[in-house]
């Protein structure tokens, strides 16, 4: 009789022990979803909406290096530098390249310019003559808008301020005087032509010319300009 109370006690415990194990692991089970809830509850939620037919931009690409210039910046030019764009009414005059463009001449143009094809027939080119017979003159034959010219508008002004009085300089737009080109005989911009006080052409030059070239050129024509 002992011995099967024995027994019988060993079977109880390990029975509890048992349900008391089995109670634990339930309540884990049912733990770990609150928690998740909660957890989740706690997270900040990105309400933003995008409508449906909204568009993302697209990346802009990043580039390196050298900084990239403006369509509009002027870069400076060498001296002899000349528009690419031909002459209005003066492609005649000029020898053609072996791509169909007209060749850019640089340097010096000779006295007596070639004479264009088909001249216009209805036009009178009056005989060119300075300001004054008694000043030396410089006419700068160009555009407003290639770059060589308009680098060569802050000398002219220069020029003028500094030798008002003993130089006349003038600037001959050919877009707003389609005559220019044949008047002075200009196949090129910019062209600079140099007159004595007599009135009478004694030098020329193609292409961009600094400051210190043209009080040179009126130098070594006896022309001696003073601030």
């Amino acid at each position: 009789m002992k011995q099967t109370w024995w027994k019988i006690s060993i079977v109880a415990l390990l029975v509890v022990a048992i349900a008391v194990v089995i109670a634990q692991k339930q309540q884990q089970h049912a733990a770990t979803p609150r928690e998740s809830i909660a957890s989740m509850a706690n997270t900040p939620v990105d309400q933003t909406v995008v409508p449906d037919n909204a568009v993302t931009p697209a990346p802009q690409p990043t580039t390196t290096g050298q900084p990239q210039k403006t369509a509009n910046a002027e870069t400076p030019v060498k001296s002899g530098e000349v528009c690419p764009t031909p002459v209005p009414n003066a492609s005649a005059n000029v020898p053609a390249k072996g791509n169909g463009q007209p060749a850019t001449v640089k340097g010096t143009a000779p006295a007596n310019p070639p004479k264009t094809a088909n001249p216009p027939k209805t036009t009178v080119v009056p005989a060119v003559k300075p300001a004054t017979k008694t000043l030396p003159k410089l006419v700068d034959v160009g555009s407003t808008q290639c770059i060589p010219c308009k680098m060569m508008a802050p000398i002219l002004e220069q020029l003028k301020a500094e030798y008002k009085g003993q130089l006349v300089v003038e600037f001959v737009d050919i877009n707003e005087n389609r005559d220019a080109a044949a008047q002075y005989g200009v196949n090129t911009i910019p062209t600079q032509i140099f007159y004595n006080a007599g009135g009478k052409e004694f030098s020329r030059h193609i292409g961009f010319f600094p400051k210190d070239d043209i009080l040179t050129t009126f130098t070594k024509q006896g022309i001696t300009l003073t601030k």
